[in-house]
Order: structure tokens, then C-alpha cells, then sequence
């Protein structure tokens, strides 16, 4: 396992990078009092704990439902993507896509 800790007080305090195997092309980001446990990320990025951002996200972006499908093979609940056919925003619901506008 290889981590990157910044921190003021070598306590094992402030944020931790973390990434097991390079080829999974993960990162967990964790913010924590102490070094708990550092396990495989899930997602290429994982964020424990509050996100604040200034500027904007970009969600994935689809020409039509047919190449959205051939992306994403196995979407989850609650993912939000935008199908430029029709200029849809979708979310998954755990079984189907709604257009969401």
C-alpha cells in the first residue's frame, strides 16, 4: 500500500492520498483526525466527507440513449448523465433512465 500524507503534525492529521495499485487508476481521498483504514478505492475518485467546490461539473455527456448504454454497462443509482438527443438530462433509478427535464 502507498500513501501521501500532508500534514502539519506528523500525527497522521490532514489529507491522506491513497492508491494500492497504480493500474487501477483509483484514488481515495480521505480527510481524517487519525490514520484509519485505508482500503482499495471503489472509484477512480473517492471523496469521505464533505466536498465544496467553486466552478462547475461536467457530466458525462451522451449523443443518444444507445451510446449511453454501450458506456455505462452497469449504472447505479442516483448517476445523472446528459444525452445530447433531444438535450435530456437523465438519472438512473436503479432499473431504468428518466429523463429528468
Amino acid at each position: 500500500k502507498t500513501a501521501l500524507f500532508i500534514n502539519s503534525n506528523g500525527a497522521g492529521k490532514g489529507l491522506s492520498l491513497y492508491n494500492e495499485a497504480m493500474i487501477t487508476g483509483g484514488v481515495k481521498v480521505k480527510i481524517e483526525p487519525a490514520n484509519a483504514d485505508f482500503t482499495a478505492p471503489t472509484e477512480a475518485l473517492e471523496v469521505l466527507g464533505n466536498v465544496k467546490a467553486s466552478g462547475a461539473f461536467m457530466l458525462a455527456v451522451y449523443s443518444n440513449d444507445s451510446a449511453r448504454d454501450a458506456a455505462i454497462t452497469s449504472p447505479t443509482a442516483g448517476m445523472i448523465v446528459f444525452n445530447t438527443a433531444g438535450a435530456k438530462f437523465q438519472g438512473y433509478n436503479g432499473g431504468s433512465w428518466d429523463n429528468l427535464n
